[in-house]
């Protein structure tokens, strides 16, 4: 794994590049190396469990490493992390190691690969690739994710850098029934469809069918994710019928 660590250092000197000595705006950057460093371990354990080859696993770690690096030079640019007022991330994340050149170590196929996962991972519908290039992608989706819920848990509580990470939503009672009906008729909820907090929690669970590895379904269900998140939202019938489905979707592909 020689590769994966080369990779890993030339990626902790660029996000380290970005700290300024302002508190506020290194909170952003630690933050995305951090959560970078945590999606490696997960991607790690997704490889080890569901037993997927070296070959594989040494791209997919590194693709971990890397999938987030848009993130400094989008906030950088642009104060944000919403992609929809800035930049697409994992676009420019993909256009950023090229730059470096920080995958000189793999073969041509096996950069490519990882640039196509690191492109596409945080689109709400990935392109067509080869089976490749979409095994990385669905490894580091769902590293991603699982991390995510990690750190949107960790600004629910009044941190005062919450607000860009909970993308300056509106922290109300009030959430979307569109999106609950999106939740039960099995389909993605776009990002735009989000107009508080709530929205978000809501969208965040509404991953849980969105996932592709036995490994994921059993890390939500051991860090008691669908809980927290729910007893965060309404206390209504709504919202326990919304707990009960999660729970009974995680449960029988966890198994």
């Amino acid at each position: 794994m020689m590769k994966n660590r080369n990779v890993e250092k030339a990626f902790l000197t660029y996000a380290d590049s970005f700290l300024t000595g302002n508190e506020s705006d290194d909170y952003h950057y630690i933050l995305k190396r951090d959560h970078s460093m945590r999606v490696k371990d997960l991607c790690s354990n997704i490889c080890r469990t569901e037993g997927i080859e070296d070959q594989f696993t040494e791209a997919a770690v590194t693709a971990a490493i890397v999938h987030d690096i848009g993130r400094f030079e989008q906030f950088r640019q642009f104060h944000t992390f919403r992609d929809a007022s800035s930049v697409d991330h994992g676009s420019l994340g993909a256009e950023i190691i090229d730059k470096l050149d920080i995958l000189s170590d793999f073969s041509p196929e096996i950069q490519t690969a990882i640039k196509y996962a690191v492109a596409q991972h945080n689109q709400m519908n990935t392109e067509p690739g080869g089976e490749f290039e979409n095994l990385l992608t669905r490894i580091i989706r769902d590293s991603d994710k699982l991390d995510i819920y990690n750190v949107i848990l960790s600004h629910l509580n009044g941190n005062s850098q919450a607000q860009e990470v909970l993308l300056h939503l509106p922290d109300t009672d009030e959430y979307s029934q569109e999106i609950i009906d999106d939740i039960y008729a099995g389909r993605t909820i776009c990002y735009t469809k989000r107009r508080t907090v709530n929205d978000m929690k809501l969208t965040i669970l509404n991953w849980i069918q969105d996932m592709n590895f036995k490994f994921s379904y059993k890390h939500v269900l051991e860090k008691n994710y669908i809980n927290i998140f729910c007893d965060s939202l309404p206390c209504n019938p709504e919202m326990y019928r919304l707990r009960e489905f999660f729970l009974e979707y995680a449960s029988a592909r966890a198994s």
